[in-house]
């Protein structure tokens, strides 16, 4: 593996049109995360997207302390080039086609936006991480840097719908059960469970979609920045999604069990078991990352290791296709708009 050089060593030694590009992607990145933070401020399944602009700065950097891959731009690296170009460019115009359709508020077109750009990002991964760059290496944290842009946009509505739904009748029907053997009586229709004295509804809210989601997000954070065996991290992403469900049945559980004892779960209780249980899951999930592995320090080190800057590498054609290829989405964005 080679070693990774500073920073500003790297980025002097680019052509200036691969500077271009990468000042570009970065103006898009701003431009995109403007536009996406009201949803994921009012939208409650997407508030960690205001944290992936700084998730997004500290895989990078993660990457660059990690191991130092590059890929030779063999066929193979430059067919993955055209792929995910072509993607990127395909989704842009196809989310253009629904704004103008439906709007450009609308959840389907938001979430190809985001597909686009993370298209776009995985473009200039593969250019930028190739030995004809050597700018970031090709890691599993650059991967999930790139990838974990999706994780912010929101669903389309036919898929959220079906998730919902079906979190929703599972949750309500495992707290029936646990009801019963704790010789609570209880009966269930859809959702809604009827007690002796109340009635509790499994909303939207506490399908679990929103934990289901977060912790998704925060099991890929963990694997790419505590552990660094790949079954380690396959594991920790893998146990992200039962227990996030788990923990939302504990909540909705505990609420039902309130309500059973004559407490007013709305608002307060409600929504501070909702901002407890993203935590706690949180947590667990970052603990058990620690314990699973950690950074060998010499490893660590070796990777930081600095090499002389070699002289000022010439502009390829795939630097040329990208700009193309910026230039045609922004002409894709003001022809929609």
């Amino acid at each position: 593996m080679s070693r990774v050089r500073p920073i500003l060593a790297a980025l002097r030694a680019l052509p200036r049109l691969a500077q271009v590009n990468l000042a570009l992607l970065g103006v898009a990145l701003v431009v995109f995360s403007l536009r996406q933070w009201p949803e994921w401020r009012h939208n409650p399944d997407l508030s960690h997207g205001m944290f992936m602009p700084v998730v997004f700065l500290i895989l990078l950097h993660e990457s660059r302390s990690g191991t130092a891959r590059y890929l030779r731009l063999v066929p193979l690296t430059r067919f993955a080039f055209g792929l995910l170009l072509t993607g990127g460019l395909a989704a842009l115009a196809l989310a253009g086609l629904y704004a103008a359709a439906v709007a450009w508020t609308h959840a389907l077109v938001d979430f190809l936006i985001t597909v686009a750009l993370t298209l776009t990002l995985g473009t200039a991964l593969v250019l930028y991480s190739s030995d004809a760059r050597r700018l970031l290496p090709f890691n599993w944290p650059a991967c999930v840097a790139v990838g974990l842009w999706v994780l912010t946009a929101p669903l389309p509505p036919g898929t959220y719908t079906k998730l919902t739904l079906s979190l929703q009748l599972w949750v309500s029907e495992n707290v029936l059960r646990a009801l019963h053997l704790l010789g609570i009586p209880a009966i269930r229709h859809g959702n809604i469970i009827d007690l002796a004295n109340a009635t509790v509804g499994v909303e939207e809210a506490c399908s679990g979609v929103r934990s289901l989601i977060s912790c998704v997000f925060a099991g890929f954070f963990f694997s790419a920045t505590l552990v660094r065996g790949p079954w380690a991290r396959a594991f920790i992403i893998a146990l992200s999604v039962p227990l996030a469900i788990g923990m939302n049945f504990l909540r909705s559980l505990a609420l039902t069990l309130m309500v059973y004892r004559g407490i007013d779960i709305s608002g307060t209780w409600h929504d501070v078991t909702g901002f407890a249980v993203l935590g706690v899951t949180a947590a667990i999930l970052g603990g058990i990352a620690l314990l699973l592995d950690r950074k060998p320090a010499n490893d660590a080190l070796a990777a930081a290791s600095p090499e002389l800057a070699p002289p000022v590498l010439p502009r390829t054609r795939l630097d040329r296709v990208l700009a193309a290829m910026l230039g045609c989405a922004a002409m894709l964005v003001i022809f929609f708009t």
